[in-house]
């Protein structure tokens, strides 16, 4: 344990931070933690800035587990004011709608691609993935806090295709491994093809306007 380590080293317990870069924090230290986010409510609101562009991308990376966010284990114990500073600040910056594609060649073994279509503000950019449902004829799908627009279809087999839009703060970096798209292309089907054809057009129809 790090606090033991820096024990051994100085005498003193030395307090975990409450800082951007220290946001994990295991179960048994979870009240130690909340009394951190209570005192420095400015620091800690940016973990939930945080932990809402990451479950954006992936549904299943809550800081505590899949379906165990931070955003609700801070509104079970009534940390208000760190919500209401995340709230404020996701409000009022720019948003993005994000393109997410992952190619599974087995659990948890993918290649990722994650691209910027839109950028507007909050409001906009939401609306942006329910225009875009509307106009493929596909029904967005609610999971917490996030809305998405999935274009592949679930499977339990390998490889397996996912796709989705989806709209969060424009703080993430687009990526694509080098070779992505020819191992997309190898596997995607004629359905697949068409929706993202007609999606990404969507888009670009968009733009001109």
């Amino acid at each position: 344990m790090s606090q033991g380590y820096l024990y051994g080293l100085f005498g003193v317990w030395w307090p975990k931070s409450c800082c951007r870069q220290c946001c994990f924090v295991s179960v048994p230290s979870w009240p130690d933690q909340l009394a951190r986010y209570r005192a420095y409510p400015e620091e800690a609101y940016r973990h939930l800035v945080d932990e809402y562009c990451a479950l954006a991308l992936n549904h299943r990376s809550g800081l505590f587990g899949p379906g165990k966010s931070l955003r609700d284990r801070l509104r079970a114990d009534g940390a208000v004011e760190v919500h209401a500073l995340a709230d404020a600040v996701m409000d009022s910056c720019e948003w993005a709608v994000y393109r997410v594609r992952r190619c599974y060649s087995a659990r948890a073994q993918a290649w990722r691609a994650v691209e910027i279509i839109h950028r507007a503000d909050r409001t906009v950019a939401e609306r942006y993935v329910l225009d875009l449902a509307d106009s493929l004829e596909i029904a967005v799908r609610v999971d917490g806090e996030h809305t998405r627009l999935w274009l592949s279809v679930e499977t339990e087999t390998y490889p397996r295709l996912e796709e989705f839009f989806v709209a969060a703060p424009n703080t993430i970096s687009p990526k694509k491994r080098m070779g992505f798209e020819t191992r997309w292309g190898g596997h995607a089907d004629e359905r697949l093809w068409a929706l993202e054809h007609a999606a990404l057009h969507h888009a670009d129809s968009r733009v001109a306007a």
